[in-house]
């Protein structure tokens, strides 16, 4: 009879603290969050049909992004930001759409991060761009049904807890607190004088199932490192521009496309931002090297 090799106790202890590490990390900690929601969502509605779609919507983003990487060359094959960018995909995308509208949805995504890029940064949240353009392009239906939209609003607790742990975790309580402040009391203005979308009054915004989306985009896609701003100064800026954003869009066409708007459109113009930062600095280099500054 052959004899079970045993993993050596160093070994097991090495793999469960580069673990731990991992998940103190942020998107580790993304990972554990979007389980965790997962699960309650699960839970609250005893239907596997959602986590069957995101385990598809995993899948189909990492195997993407794996093919990517192995035609250029890089030395890491395994993405675990495609993962993440799946994985949002499929909380938000309805629990009713077909297995191709997710893989088209996935795929949008994956082109995105690496076309759309900057260096090795995407310019855009690349579910938040995959999802805008899904109901663009197919009339795809996203019932952001991950963040509790059609279960009792108690389940909310869990979204807000989870989404301030995500937040304090990447630094991003300016940006967050700046949006929701300036999102909920501009809506709640046009709400008061009636303004807005005939179909879509500014009032929805302040009551489920809209209210759910807001904070599940605030908590997990607002908060992307690499599409945001990391200074406290410019995270306000850019909280308060993306909810203006989001209120002219609500308040004009409606729908449930108006984060998702808001958020590639603030995308762009901190992408143009940046552009202009970096240009200005290498005009101001090469005067400082000859000793023509002040």
């Amino acid at each position: 009879m052959r004899k079970n090799k045993r993993v050596p106790k160093r070994k097991q202890q090495v793999n469960l603290h580069s673990l731990k590490k991992y998940m103190s990390t942020p998107k580790g900690t993304l990972m554990v969050i979007l389980l965790l929601l997962s699960v309650s969502n699960f839970l609250a509605s005893g239907s596997l049909t959602g986590i069957f779609h995101i385990l598809i919507a995993i899948v189909f983003a990492v195997f993407i992004d794996g093919i990517v990487a192995i035609w250029r060359a890089y030395p890491r094959k395994f993405s675990d930001g495609a993962c993440i960018s799946g994985w949002i995909i499929g909380l938000i995308l309805g629990v009713q759409e077909s297995i191709w509208i997710i893989f088209a949805t996935v795929t949008l995504a994956m082109v995105s991060k690496h076309l759309l890029s900057h260096g090795r940064k995407p310019v855009f949240n690349p579910a938040a761009f995959a999802l805008l353009l899904a109901v663009w392009f197919w009339g795809a239906q996203e019932s952001w049904w991950g963040a509790f939209s059609v279960q009792s609003s108690w389940w909310m607790i869990i979204l807000i807890i989870t989404g301030f742990w995500m937040t304090n975790r990447v630094r991003k309580f300016p940006q967050v607190l700046s949006f929701l402040a300036t999102f909920f009391s501009g809506m709640l203005i046009l709400a008061i004088f009636h303004w807005g979308s005939v179909s879509f009054t500014p009032a929805d915004a302040l009551r489920p199932p809209f209210i759910n989306m807001t904070l599940f985009f605030t908590f997990f896609m607002l908060t992307d490192p690499p599409t945001t701003p990391g200074r406290k100064k410019l995270q306000i800026v850019f909280g308060c521009l993306s909810a203006t954003l989001s209120i002219l869009s609500m308040s004009l066409w409606g729908g449930q496309i108006y984060l998702l708007l808001a958020l590639c459109s603030a995308n762009t113009i901190k992408f143009l931002f940046d552009r202009i930062q970096k240009r200005r600095k290498n005009h101001v280099l090469p005067t400082k090297s000859l000793g023509l500054s002040e």
